[in-house]
């Protein structure tokens, strides 16, 4: 199975296509990140590179910290939402009992390399 896939993001009234984790983003959290997978009609458009994306402010790198087993470290996956989605985004995943790719979440906040514009 492949681990990227092509997923989409709205900027104003154009479609941005690009890479992204397989797992993160579904039809699901369309509403809380303003990521979905590629809808048939934009499979065809051209694919952004995501530091491009996220250096024109259309995306936002989340960081968010799950339970990786009692003997574990915690994991930490990283997530692309569009900067309009970012207090919606940041609630919903450090709402008690969310889950990411089958494991518990701990907290959410923002990628520690991350500039806003």
């Amino acid at each position: 199975m492949a681990r990227t896939q092509l997923c989409q993001a709205m900027d104003g009234t154009k479609v941005r296509v690009f890479r992204a984790s397989a797992v993160m983003y579904t039809a699901g959290t369309k509403d809380v990140l303003g990521v979905s997978p590629v809808e048939e009609a934009n499979a065809n458009d051209p694919v952004y590179d995501t530091g491009e994306l996220m250096r024109t402010g259309l995306l936002v790198r989340l960081a968010v910290q799950c339970n990786n087993g009692t003997t574990k470290p915690p994991i930490t996956y990283r997530l692309f939402c569009t900067k309009e989605k970012i207090n919606e985004a940041l609630t919903y995943y450090n709402s008690n009992g969310r889950t990411l790719n089958g494991k518990s979440v701990m907290n959410a906040g923002f990628e520690r390399r991350l500039v806003i514009k």
